[in-house]
């Protein structure tokens, strides 16, 4: 592991609304203005594999939080990755091992 990015902005945002147009997805918004807001993934990975750099995201959602409107926006997201040849995963907490989390405590 190189780097870990958290909150990594998706840009530009003409390639989300893009993507969100294609899909037929309503691109988020700002609440208060309407405006179309910057979206972001969780984690933006750097990984050293062999002799080359690789990027992978993730999206790290709890499973009782994925709602209709939560999956489009991933979606989007994955979309977005999928562009630019960058592995996506979405991460709940089914992918995780608890046991290994508690022996790293």
């Amino acid at each position: 592991m190189i780097d870990i990015r958290e909150q990594f902005p998706l840009l530009p945002l003409d390639k989300t609304l893009y993507i969100a147009q294609k899909l037929g997805i309503k691109h988020p918004t700002d609440p208060k203005n309407k405006l179309p807001i910057i979206m972001t993934t969780d984690m933006l990975l750097t990984v050293k594999q062999e002799e080359s750099i690789k990027f992978i995201a993730h999206s790290i959602k709890p499973s009782n939080k994925l709602t209709k409107r939560v999956v489009e926006k991933l979606q989007i997201e994955k979309e977005f990755f999928k562009d630019q040849k960058i592995e996506w995963a979405l991460i709940t907490e089914r992918q995780i091992n608890y046991n290994l989390v508690r022996n790293v405590e």
